[in-house]
């Protein structure tokens, strides 16, 4: 069975991941490419400020991708649905306790002949302002300037 053309990017991405040791900065490193800049740019803020912040947590602190601080051996894409141009991914790890649920759905667009993550969802039972990863760094971000302008 041949999936479709988002489906096999999210599947490849996260094979890389897994592959990878499911280290999240690795990943964002070397696969950079496959985020849009926008976010590309917002987890490259958190991590910076992360590092320079080593003693306490500014910044994420669980595995944007896989939604896990434990992530699983394996993931896999279930359900994509949308148009030719946005696409959302529903990725679940394996083996799943979460009856059904994704583990995220990776939201994409397709540009410049390729799709890119423009964002992660978790789903909406932490509160709107932990729904989505962009969510979650714009509120790290405000708080780090809230407690530096201190």
């Amino acid at each position: 069975m041949v999936m479709p053309p988002c489906r096999a990017f999210v599947q490849n991405f996260y094979d890389f991941h897994v592959a990878h040791g499911s280290n999240f900065e690795k990943t964002f490193k070397l696969k950079r490419t496959a985020l849009s800049l926008d976010l590309a740019n917002a987890l490259a803020a958190d991590l910076a400020a992360s590092r320079k912040n080593a003693d306490e947590i500014v910044g994420l602190d669980f595995d944007p991708f896989t939604n896990s601080q434990d992530p699983s051996p394996k993931y896999r894409v279930e359900n994509t649905n949308g148009d030719t141009g946005h696409c959302f991914a529903e990725v679940h790890g394996l083996p799943s306790d979460h009856k059904g649920k994704p583990d995220v759905t990776a939201e994409l667009r397709f540009a410049n002949r390729s799709w890119r993550f423009v964002n992660f969802h978790y789903g909406r039972d932490n509160g709107p302002e932990n729904e989505n990863l962009l969510s979650i760094l714009r509120t790290l971000k405000r708080d780090r300037e809230k407690d530096h302008s201190k």
